[in-house]
């Protein structure tokens, strides 16, 4: 088993080092994107872990997917059995990866294409697999068939349910995405803001303008595209209550309003193009 890693970066965290050392130790590669602007981040990985660095890409944001596509086509040209896919804000918690890249190792089923640890919950004993209904990118170990057989990540979705679309297209292809309860994975979402309304306290993800018309945008346009996507709890939370969170909790309500009915304005017609936000990426 061999394992490249691959992480975007974008002005990372004084974290992010504790956080690549939660899982880098345990893969035999890692793929840098590197987002920041002009020289590129300024890094001081261990020397074993920089070692192990195959590959650093510097440039402007093109989006997750276009990431993920070339360290996908790196590993397959370069004999990697797997490829983990990471952001620069994730981390494993102790002693976890280890157990999770075992757990996958073990697994001989051919169908299962991909794997993921829990998220935000904390991993149990005993190398429990089990075929799970979703999964995010971060943390998430696709093996090499699955990237030949399901193809390319759609980069028209540029950073948003990139992996909701990849997942609905390993069951198109007869795969499954296993969650491996050995691994647990922290990953914080949005920037929460909470309210205080009447006898409620609402909790908002507080997405900026870029990320609400992505998210709106991708998600109506699978599930107009894609007849087996039934996720009506996403679409509820990040699609359609997004206007009252941003009325009534966050800031910059005009611009985040706009953004999400662009969104859904593309969305509902199944359309991709025109993209007002890709440059500001």
């Amino acid at each position: 088993m061999r394992i490249l890693g691959i992480v975007t970066l974008f002005n990372p965290p004084a974290a992010f080092v504790e956080n690549v050392m939660s899982y880098a130790p345990h893969v035999e590669g890692l793929y840098l994107w590197d987002n920041t602007p002009g020289l590129g981040a300024q890094l001081s990985l261990p020397a074993d872990i920089a070692a192990k660095v195959a590959c650093r890409r510097q440039g402007r944001n093109v989006g997750i997917a276009k990431a993920f596509n070339d360290a996908a086509a790196f590993a397959l040209e370069k004999g990697y059995t797997h490829l983990l896919t990471m952001n620069q804000d994730c981390r494993f918690e102790p002693g976890t990866f280890e157990a999770y890249r075992h757990a996958i190792e073990a697994d001989n089923d051919p169908l299962h294409y991909a794997f993921t640890p829990r998220i935000n919950r904390p991993a149990t004993d005993g190398g429990e697999v089990r075929e799970c209904g979703g999964m995010i990118v971060a943390g998430t170990v696709f093996t090499a068939r699955c990237l030949r057989e399901v193809g390319a990540f759609m980069e028209n979705l540029v950073i948003d349910a990139v992996d909701t679309e990849y997942l609905l297209r390993i069951h198109r292809c007869g795969g499954k995405v296993m969650e491996v309860a050995a691994g647990s994975l922290a990953h914080e979402v949005g920037h929460p803001l909470q309210r205080r309304f009447l006898f409620f306290r609402p909790v908002s993800l507080n997405y900026p303008p870029i990320r609400t018309f992505y998210i709106a945008r991708n998600l109506l346009y699978l599930r107009r595209t894609y007849p087996e996507f039934r996720r009506r709890d996403l679409m509820w939370t990040l699609v359609w209550k997004r206007p009252l969170y941003i009325l009534f909790i966050e800031p910059d309500k005009g611009a985040k309003l706009a953004a999400w009915a662009r969104g859904v304005w593309l969305g509902l017609r199944g359309r991709l193009q025109p993209d007002p936000y890709y440059r500001q990426l």
